[in-house]
Order: structure tokens, then C-alpha cells, then sequence
């Protein structure tokens, strides 16, 4: 068989510089392999199987390297010996090892349609869209993206230019099919009087009709050929019965100079962006199957409930998608959550989205999380697709609160928020759509200049600067929050008030042998603080106190114990359970421990005591309060022998 490279010419009326779409991707404020991540994602979630929400979708990574035998049909079965065009292909493929990286789906639908660009169809085009065509038609429907030029970061991430598409889908006709192409983006050159475009294909030679003549170019291998081709560049490993269509893309000789490397940061931005596809809160939704695997070696991903931040972003997305419904921006629920939905107001009434937001402890470090940034004040940007398009820098509270936060676009607005962003989908710009008078009287149903991005962030801005103790309610709840905000500052002044809480918390000595430290002792080795951070009403006016809980003990120490002990606080004493119970006296009542730990290993707690085999990166406990009476919390440290759970002698 004779591989055919269609090195493409400009056509007398014009054409397309290759370079430019590589220069549209590469001029976005984004790093490669960020938007490779995104992009290769975007394109798998979109193509997913829509029959059913039950089959799931396999998306991966893996970074192999050819040699022997399969680097030997690399040569002389895929790309053949015409490299015109593109010498660095050229070098790379005469060397002894080719390195692949390879992006694959499965339980997707594939590229499906015809494989050449010519003949108009009212049919699936996905195939001519990602290896024929560059840009998309307004008329296709919307997915995640808009411009049709995502596609170029695949050959951005490759020293040579260039990619190997196999998919196994269904062609114009429906009828199942597998092919196979390779392609190239390089910069436009000339070759005698010749203008070339810088676009290439690698494949079975054909000629198609159109309106002007007749073109000779690349059509895929199809069948077995295309099969012997896939599992020679190992791009067939995750078809299966369960899931048999879709598609794989490896780039040859990917730009990363530490493979290793390179894939953790890849696993990690899978984990930054795409964290609502790890978590279960929509039953309706397709799962995703996340691999990275280098060499056959798995690449851990890190799990978003692990995050400290992203957990607390999880909460509030959960919040957001069980919101009821509302016609006005009124914030509701709780001291620590507060969601709303978020409006136009002008020229008419439209929803733009639900808004919920959660108040932190602490601003979140950038070296603890995966999302790349100090979290403080960001609101998580999320379209109909579920994946993060950016974590936009919210103004502060008025209360001085760092706080977290999701968006979710209602899907009227889903459009229009797409049309804003640039080609990496990694923000919302209103001036992108200001001029888009089709677009904007389609939102509006009728003639329009307002523009509606513009006036979300506006209403967003305004709806983050005011404080949610003055938004949440009325008559009780809010003198609830009053009290609360007042046991935060004073404390210390609140020790005798009707249903306050003491903050006065010492630190405790440290405890040996399950002796308790008392107030006044010299404080010895491991200690605690304790600090009260909230209190929350939940059913039946039950009031319940969080503490949280800094340990300040050296990681030597380890593994420790700590004893939780609440106590009801008067003028000259602290009331223990037992005088409590003698006085018939309702006691303050130990609830749960919270803790974020840099290591799931760590030993489970049982009620009021809590193992720790390293430090945490937060740790609350939360005590049941009774009404009428103030209460304190000590926390007491035990030194464990390691890896008995016994006491350190």
C-alpha cells in the first residue's frame, strides 16, 4: 500500500495559514498544557454517548514511547518516507525511541460523519470538524466550545507538529466504522511558485468532486489496517464491550521535558478544573473514569475532597444545584452558607444563574491546594459543560471573612456566556459579545444593547460586598447572627450571657497517661488552642457551637490523641458533667470532629477523641449547646506510641 501525504496548496481563490490557528491558542493567557487538559476534555465530554446517563466515559492520558517493531510501522505503515514540509517529523521518526502521549475516550460517540469536507449533510460532522475543517459555523450546536480552533493546542504540544487521530464511530450512514489518519500544523512555506498552507495529512490517496474540479487528498485507513495501526501506538487500550465507540489522539514527541513531571501537573489541573466530574451530586450526569499513566505506571490524581479548598468548594456547588427555585437576589440559608439566584433587572427580568458561597475560617494557601491561587474571595465560574471555566477574584466581604464560591449559569444564559470567552474558555469578558446583536436580542427576545455579562459581574460585585448577616432573615435568626458575630469578638466579655459561648480557651498542658491538664498549669510539651469560629441553629432551634482546633506540637511527636471535653462556663468556675447532672443541669454535648488531613491514613475517631498520625491542615470540633447557659471547650494531647494507638509511656 502507498501512503499518501497531502501536503495542501492555497487554492487560487485562497486559503488558511495553519500557523494562524496555532497562534490563536498559543496568544491566550494560559499555559499549554493547561489548555491541552482542557481542551482534550472538553472535546471528550462533549462527544459522550447521551443514550444513557448510566454507561460512564473513560478519559486518559499516557505517555509511552515507541521503538522495535511498532516504531517500524510508525515509519513505513503510517507516515511513509514524504516528509515535505516537515523536517523536525522527519528527524524525530529516525530516531531509536519515538515518545507518544496519548489522550483517549471511550463511552463517547467518536467522530462520526463523513470523512471529507466537500458534500453539505444536515448529519454528525465531527469528523471533518476536528481533522478537516478550522473554525465552526454559528449554526452547529453548542457545546463547550465556540471557536473551532481548541483543536490546534494538540499540535502545539508536539516538537513536530503533529498528531495520530483513531476513532471508532459511525460514518454518514450510520454504519460502524474505525479510522485512522495522521495530520500535521506547521508554518506555511513555498515550494517553487507554490504557496503551501502548512496543513497536512497522511493517509490513502482519493479524489473528490466539488463545485470548482476535482482535488486529490488523504482520506483515513478504515478496518483492519486502522485497527494494526492503533495497537501499534497503543491508542486501542480502553475500548471494551461496555464501552466500544470513541476516539484516541496521540501527539508525537509531546514538549514536556520531564514526562514525569509533566503528567502530575496535568493530573493536577484534571483535578483543578474538571472537579465536578470527581464528586456525585447529579444523578443525571455521565460519570468520567479519570486515568494518567506513564509508561503503564498510574499517575495519582488528586482527590478534590482531599483539597482543602476545592472541599469547600464541593459544598457549595452541592448548595447551588439544590437551590430552590426564586424570583429575587435575596441571599437565605445558614451564618456559613448563603446561596441566591442572580438577575439581569434590565431592560427585562432574566435569570443569569445560582449563586452560593460558603465562609471560611482562613484564607486557603496556594501551597495547599491544586487550584493554583490563594483562595480568599473566589467565586468557581460554571457553565452547562460542569467544568471550571475560571476561579474569578470575588471583592472582600464586609464583614473582613474570606469566603469561597460557585456559580452555575441557568442554561438560558449558558450560550451567552460561552459566546464570551476566548478560545481557551478560561474566562468571561463582556466586550467579546457587545457587538454580537444577534446573540444579545436571542437572550433578551428582543432588540437589545444591554449586555448581559457586563451586567453580572456588576450584580455580583454588589451581591458579594454585602454582608450575609444582613441578608439572612428576619426577627430571630437575625438577632442569631448579631449574637454570633458578638461571641466571635468578645468573647472574653460573655462568659455569664444567656446562651453565649466562652472563648477564653487556655492551653492546656499536655495530658500523659490520660491525666487531664487543669487551667492554671504551666503549659508542657504539645499544647492546643481553641477558638470559637460559628454557631449554627438547625432544626428545633438546637444551637451548635464550632470550635477550631490548632494543635502546636513538633511532627515528632506523632502520633497524638486528642481528648475533647465541653463544659458549661459560669462567673468562678467551669461546671463539669458530673455537677451538672447532680444540679439537674442540661450539659453541653460533644457532636463531631472536621478535619483536613494531608494524609487519608489517618487512624478514624471515636466520639470525642480523635487520632492523628501526622499534623492536619484544619480541625474543628462542634459541640452540641444548651440553650440558656454558656459553654467552653478544652481539648487535651496525648503522645501515642507509634503504630500501637497506645499511650506513650
Amino acid at each position: 500500500m502507498r501512503i499518501f501525504h497531502h501536503n495542501q496548496v492555497f487554492d487560487p481563490s485562497g486559503g488558511f495559514h495553519a500557523s494562524s490557528a496555532k497562534r490563536t491558542m498559543t496568544g491566550q493567557s494560559m499555559d499549554t498544557w493547561e489548555m491541552f487538559t482542557r481542551e482534550s476534555l472538553q472535546n471528550s465530554w462533549d462527544a459522550r454517548d447521551r443514550v444513557s446517563t448510566e454507561d460512564g466515559v473513560t478519559f486518559a492520558v499516557d505517555y509511552d514511547v515507541i521503538e522495535g517493531t511498532d516504531l517500524e510501522v510508525l515509519r513505513s505503515v503510517i507516515l511513509g518516507n514524504d516528509f515535505t514540509g516537515v523536517p523536525a517529523l522527519k528527524s524525530q521518526v529516525q530516531e531509536e525511541t519515538v515518545p507518544l502521549l496519548t489522550v483517549s475516550d471511550t463511552g463517547t460517540v467518536g467522530l462520526r460523519g463523513p470523512s471529507n469536507a466537500t458534500s453539505a449533510t444536515t448529519g454528525h460532522t465531527e469528523f471533518t470538524s476536528f481533522v478537516r475543517n478550522i473554525g465552526r459555523s454559528d449554526q452547529k450546536e453548542l457545546a463547550g466550545g465556540t471557536y473551532g480552533f481548541g483543536k490546534a493546542v494538540f499540535f502545539i504540544a508536539s516538537r513536530v507538529d503533529t498528531v495520530m487521530v483513531y476513532t471508532r464511530t459511525s460514518d454518514e450512514n450510520d454504519q460502524p466504522v474505525h479510522r485512522f489518519i495522521s495530520m500535521a500544523l506547521t508554518d506555511g512555506y513555498q515550494d517553487g511558485s507554490v504557496n503551501h498552507t502548512g496543513r497536512h495529512w497522511w493517509g490513502i490517496e482519493s479524489r473528490a468532486t466539488t463545485g470548482t474540479g476535482s482535488v486529490t487528498y488523504a482520506e483515513p485507513f478504515t478496518g483492519e489496517l486502522a485497527d494494526r495501526c492503533a495497537k501499534a501506538m497503543g491508542m486501542d487500550r480502553y475500548f471494551s464491550e461496555e464501552r466500544p465507540t470513541g476516539t484516541a489522539i496521540s501527539v508525537i514527541a509531546p514538549d514536556l521535558a520531564a514526562p514525569e513531571t509533566g503528567l502530575r501537573n496535568i493530573a493536577r489541573s484534571l483535578t483543578r478544573w474538571a472537579w465536578p466530574h470527581m464528586v456525585t451530586t447529579e444523578p443525571d450526569l455521565d460519570p468520567i473514569e479519570f486515568h494518567v499513566n506513564l509508561r503503564g505506571s498510574a499517575i495519582d490524581i488528586p482527590a478534590p475532597q482531599d483539597d482543602p479548598a476545592l472541599k469547600s468548594f464541593m459544598q457549595t456547588y452541592a448548595r447551588a444545584l439544590s437551590m430552590q427555585p426564586s424570583e429575587s437576589e435575596e441571599w437565605r440559608e445558614s451564618l456559613v452558607y448563603r446561596t441566591t439566584r442572580v438577575f439581569t433587572g434590565r431592560p427585562r427580568k432574566k435569570e443569569l444563574g445560582r449563586l452560593s458561597v460558603k465562609t471560611l475560617v482562613a484564607p486557603v494557601d496556594e501551597k495547599d491546594t491544586v487550584v493554583g491561587k490563594t483562595i480568599e474571595s473566589e467565586v468557581a465560574l460554571i457553565r452547562n459543560p460542569r467544568m471550571i471555566v475560571e476561579y474569578w477574584k470575588g471583592p472582600p466581604d464586609v464583614t473582613g471573612e474570606p469566603y469561597c464560591g460557585v456559580f452555575l449559569a441557568d442554561e438560558a444564559a449558558d450560550r451567552v456566556f460561552a459566546r464570551s470567552e476566548p478560545a481557551a474558555h478560561h474566562e468571561w469578558n463582556h466586550e467579546s459579545i457587545q457587538n454580537e446583536k444577534g446573540l444579545l436580542e436571542e437572550f433578551w427576545g428582543s432588540d437589545s444593547r444591554n449586555n448581559p455579562v457586563k451586567i453580572f459581574f456588576e450584580h455580583m460585585r454588589l451581591l458579594l460586598k454585602r454582608s450575609v448577616r444582613k441578608n439572612i432573615g428576619q426577627g430571630e435568626d437575625r438577632h442569631f447572627a448579631a449574637a454570633t458575630d458578638i461571641a466571635r469578638g468578645l468573647g472574653d466579655y460573655l462568659a455569664n450571657s444567656v446562651g453565649g459561648v466562652d472563648t477564653r480557651v487556655t492551653k492546656p498542658r499536655r495530658s500523659s497517661g490520660g491525666r487531664g491538664g487543669g487551667r492554671k498549669s504551666r503549659t508542657v510539651g504539645p499544647t492546643t488552642d481553641v477558638r470559637l469560629v460559628d454557631l449554627r441553629r438547625s432544626a428545633g432551634d438546637q444551637i451548635t457551637a464550632v470550635f477550631d482546633v490548632t494543635v502546636d506540637a513538633a511532627e515528632t511527636v506523632y502520633p497524638i490523641r486528642l481528648d475533647a471535653k465541653p463544659l458549661i462556663r459560669t462567673d468562678g468556675s467551669d461546671v463539669k458533667l458530673e455537677d451538672a447532672a447532680d444540679a439537674g443541669v442540661e450539659f453541653p454535648v460533644f457532636e463531631s470532629w472536621e478535619v483536613t488531613s494531608r494524609d487519608s491514613g489517618d487512624v478514624p475517631f471515636t466520639g470525642s477523641s480523635l487520632v492523628l498520625n501526622e499534623p492536619a491542615i484544619q480541625i474543628r470540633a462542634s459541640v452540641s449547646q444548651p440553650a440558656d447557659c454558656a459553654i467552653t471547650l478544652y481539648v487535651d494531647i496525648t503522645e501515642l506510641a507509634p503504630g500501637t494507638g497506645e499511650t506513650q509511656q
